[in-house]
């Protein structure tokens, strides 16, 4: 998996006037901590860089280098906040990983194919989930799973 590295700024204020001044000027107020890290870190990154840095095939699965003044923490980002109208990202967490820990992730499941019974008996096809928490090294984290689902007979699930 490729690594992104994202530039950031520790904050010197905090509170919601400072992160809404923030996010005027086109910063995301975030966070970075971890188990190696002496303290939880406030920061602000670029909303452009933060965006194209998230929309790649890993997605928030994506192992983020942020550059925090000088200093390289190895993350992913977690807890996402999102303005409910906009949906733009207001507020983030990095957490850092070791890339020799394994870490939980969601991943999205992509169902390939079309069930026997849909075909033969004109039945529907119903998902209920389309991601799965899993557990895996940081770089082996897949950005999809794909199920074949073609052999499903009526009233089969998965």
């Amino acid at each position: 998996m490729q690594q992104e590295t994202l530039r950031a700024t520790k904050r010197t204020t905090a509170g919601s006037r400072a992160s809404k001044r923030l996010r005027r000027d086109g910063r995301v107020p975030a966070v970075v901590y971890g188990a190696k890290l002496d303290a939880t870190t406030a920061i602000h990154v670029d909303g452009h860089d933060l965006y194209s840095v998230l929309h790649t095939d890993a997605g928030l699965n994506a192992i983020i280098e942020v550059d925090v003044e000088g200093q390289q923490v190895l993350t992913v980002a977690r807890e996402v906040q999102r303005d409910p109208v906009r949906g733009d990202i207001t507020h983030l967490d990095f957490i850092q990983v070791d890339l020799d820990t394994a870490i939980e992730a969601e991943v999205s499941v992509e169902y390939v194919g079309t069930p026997e019974a849909v075909t033969e008996d004109g039945a529907i096809a119903e998902t209920l989930e389309n991601t799965v928490t899993i557990s895996a090294l940081p770089n082996a984290i897949p950005s999809s799973i794909e199920v074949d689902i073609t052999h499903l007979q009526l009233h089969d699930t998965l």
